[in-house]
């Protein structure tokens, strides 16, 4: 049984869908502090990079900062202004001519119309309106914030792992600098590496962009060729 745990993201790139797929166990890390990098605290919660004139370009979805420390479930989205047509007006100027435009547009507006205070809610609603849309295989999906979690950094994602009844962990790449491996094998809890690298596709300029959001995936690809590079072909 294993178990996958990232933060919800803001329309994350096809390898955190990829660990969704893989996982039996997949928990939203939405309990513990948001990384307030700027005066916009842009993290990949609320920011993700597209094309724009055969450019990475990054879009955002504006957060209200608060003073001191905040869980990011109690992270509040900046709807003060209509940041959402914005960013539609942003994606239609840019992928219009893509090859599967006008099959997942209206699908991908959808999403950012939908309306909540909070953005790990928005976040959390967008993540599994997606997998549903492409059925995706996996396990449940649950949030840590429903759970009564008291652990840090490594320990809080052993405490998780054995909450949800699961034996191993998946992790990322990035897991390697801050994560103590040992003490998952003191734990008797296998630890699984992600491993994934996603396929090359057309984006219609020379050279592929890599490790961008899954909507430049969507646009070029559309739902199905979308999901066969998240699965690796595992229908």
């Amino acid at each position: 049984m294993i178990c996958a745990i990232h933060q919800p993201n803001f329309f994350p790139w096809l390898g955190y869908f990829n660990k969704i797929e893989r996982a039996d166990v997949f928990v939203f890390l939405d309990n513990v502090d948001y990384p307030k990098s700027s005066k916009t605290m842009s993290t990949w919660s609320n920011r993700v990079a597209v094309l724009l004139n055969g450019a990475k370009h990054w879009i955002n979805c504006p957060v209200i900062r608060e003073e001191g420390k905040q869980k990011i479930c109690t992270v509040k989205i900046n709807n003060s202004y209509d940041w959402r047509t914005k960013l539609i007006r942003t994606l239609e100027y840019n992928y219009k001519k893509s090859r599967h435009y006008h099959e997942v547009s209206e699908f991908i507006y959808d999403l950012i119309g939908y309306h909540t205070e909070y953005l790990a809610d928005y976040n959390c609603y967008i993540i599994e309106e997606i997998v549903k849309k492409i059925r995706l295989g996996g396990g449940n999906i649950v949030r840590q914030s429903k759970m009564s979690t008291c652990g840090a950094s490594t320990e809080l994602l052993i405490e998780i792992t054995q909450m949800v009844g699961c034996d191993s962990y998946m992790c990322g790449g990035g897991a390697a600098g801050y994560q103590q491996d040992e003490r998952f094998q003191e734990e008797k809890i296998k630890l699984l590496y992600q491993g994934f690298t996603p396929k090359e596709y057309d984006q219609g300029i020379a050279e592929c962009v890599k490790g961008l959001s899954v909507l430049d995936t969507l646009f070029h690809c559309g739902f199905e060729e979308t999901k066969y590079m998240i699965t690796g072909g595992n229908k």
